[in-house]
């Protein structure tokens, strides 16, 4: 998409062809390691000769020692060489299995029984058939290289040591247990080298994956022969104690790994600087932290003052605005005899003129406020008269109004007022709601002529007034006469507050609490009364109709 050209890119050199090497098992992973620099170096100068002695590490020359002679050694001495050492002195530990062979060959030629005539049971010859024996498997050779020739010591806890003796003490340490790693050797110690190389380093050795095998060397303390178990249990038990063993010692092994990094961790120069330095990072971002909290502060503060001045200000403004309106009630409220006196009383024009020998009395002041406060005071009082003589003729208002609507409601009707009830009763027949025919009724008659529901309301009298006592006269019972009398107590006044409290409260509010509603609204008279006055007029309409 950037438009640059793809190129394919062929893996060559010296390390890409190592790593193909050891992949394809070509090559013993430890071939190139530094710990056999030395071998490597003493084999790479040996002779390039066109026979089979070319390619062998054992090849005689001037860097090489002198080979042993077995024969001539004591068992002593023959007790500390190794196998290597015993099928040739300039054996390297990395040789080739093909080398081994080799070396092989030219002891026995050397070492035989039928060389020597010491017989089949010669030491010498058995020592040099069990390390080819060893050498030659894998699997005894890895157990065998893990134990021999190998110094488990590490440098001693809590030393002060200078750059130079902590490369050279520890960086030793570190080469020779590199002998065991399961993979490519990690970034050399270096002074000059970068922090991430340094934790990549220590990281590589935190989980340092070592293929170190005790199996040969539990053997040996266990004392377990495991070819020579009489059956296959004890073949078996013997296995597992070997095992035992090879777990404790595998672990001491990693623990022994562990120390060593922790003390070199503890030492190096290199993240002692980078503590000092993250140490010196994190004072300074404290430093600024704190900078920024004072300047933070310093910012409120600033603000605080700012506010706490422009509330000042803005006091006293509002105290000057005081005094400019309490000054402006005096001129307004005060006559000019009084305001000369007490400008006479606070020292006249003379205390407010520049250069002038006479002061404010400062005494007049409180005189003058006072006044100040009597004539507010005054002028409030006046305000609330104003305002209870307004309150009052509103009321007297509003009497008489009601008063005028009263005395027209009790006037005859017009015929205007009897078209529109006439309108009303044809308009709405009987079965309707009681409650919401009057309604109908007054809304016909307020839509008829303006003064038509006080009409409505003074006819539904009159009605309800007749039937009563025609009912009275028929000869009805006792409580019958009992309900008329009371009825025809009722005043105008109190028909007109029932119509008005009817029409308040509508038909679909709850019936009890609407009757109370009615009753609290007509002046001496119960929620009984009211009811049977209501259905005294709605029986008078029902016949008026009929």
């Amino acid at each position: 998409d950037d438009g640059l050209e793809e190129t394919i890119l062929q893996c060559a050199g010296k390390s890409y062809l190592a790593y193909e090497s050891r992949l394809l098992n070509r090559r013993e992973f430890l071939h190139s390691s530094s710990f056999y620099q030395t071998a490597n170096a003493a084999a790479a100068s040996s002779s390039s000769s066109t026979n089979n002695d070319n390619d062998d590490p054992t090849t005689n020359n001037k860097n090489n020692k002198k080979e042993y002679d077995l024969l001539t050694m004591s068992e002593r001495k023959l007790a500390k060489l190794n196998y290597y050492q015993v099928l040739h002195r300039n054996l390297p530990m990395h040789s080739s299995t093909d080398d081994i062979r080799r070396a092989y060959h030219k002891a026995c030629l050397k070492y035989h029984p039928d060389k020597t005539g010491r017989g089949e049971e010669d030491e010498v010859f058995l020592l040099v058939k069990a390390a080819f024996d060893t050498l030659s498997d894998p699997m005894k050779r890895r157990s065998y290289d893990s134990t021999v020739d190998f110094d488990e010591s590490i440098p001693k806890e809590g030393v002060v040591l200078t750059d130079e003796e902590f490369y050279k003490e520890y960086g030793a340490a570190f080469e020779r247990n590199m002998r065991f790693a399961s993979f490519n050797d990690p970034a050399r110690q270096q002074g000059n080298e970068s922090n991430n190389n340094v934790h990549a380093f220590y990281d590589f050795w935190i989980h340092f994956d070592s293929w170190r095998d005790f199996t040969l060397k539990a053997t040996e303390q266990t004392e377990h022969d495991v070819d020579s178990a009489d059956c296959r249990e004890e073949k078996r038990w013997m296995k597992q104690e070997i095992d035992r063993k090879v777990k404790k010692m595998k672990k001491d092994e990693m623990a022994r790994v562990n120390s060593l990094v922790e003390r070199a961790m503890g030492c190096d120069p290199r993240l002692k600087r980078e503590k000092e330095r993250l140490v010196m990072e994190k004072r300074e971002r404290e430093e600024m932290k704190r900078k920024v909290e004072v300047e933070r502060a310093e910012r409120e503060r600033v603000e605080r003052e700012r506010v706490e001045a422009e509330m000042a200000k803005k006091k006293a403004a509002d105290e000057s605005k005081k005094k400019d309106a309490k000054i402006e009630l005096l001129c307004d409220k005060l006559s000019v005899m009084e305001l000369t006196s007490l400008n006479d009383v606070m020292g006249g024009p003379e205390a407010v003129e520049e250069g002038s020998n006479t002061s404010v009395c400062v005494e007049a002041l409180a005189e003058v406020k006072q006044c100040a406060v009597e004539t507010a005071a005054g002028a409030v009082r006046q305000s609330l008269q104003a305002i209870e003589q307004r309150n009052q003729a509103r009321k007297e208002a509003a009497d008489k109004a009601r008063k005028a609507k009263l005395s027209k409601a009790s006037s005859p009707w017009s015929k205007e007022e009897l078209g529109a009830l006439a309108k009303g009763v044809k308009k709405y027949p009987p079965g309707e709601q009681s409650e919401e025919c009057i309604e109908k009724y007054n809304q016909v008659a307020s839509s008829a002529a303006p003064s038509a529901s006080s009409g409505v309301a003074a006819a539904a009298t009159t009605v309800s007034s007749g039937t009563s006592n025609s009912s009275s006269g028929g000869g009805g019972d006792s409580k019958n006469t009992s309900e008329n009398n009371d009825e025809e107590t009722w005043t105008e006044e109190q028909d007109s507050l029932l119509q008005e409290m009817l029409r308040k409260y509508p038909a679909d509010m709850g019936k009890n609490e609407r009757w109370k509603s009615i009753a609290k609204g007509v002046p001496g008279r119960t929620k009984k009364e009211c009811v049977q006055r209501f259905k005294a007029i709605r029986e008078a309409v029902k016949k008026g109709k009929n």
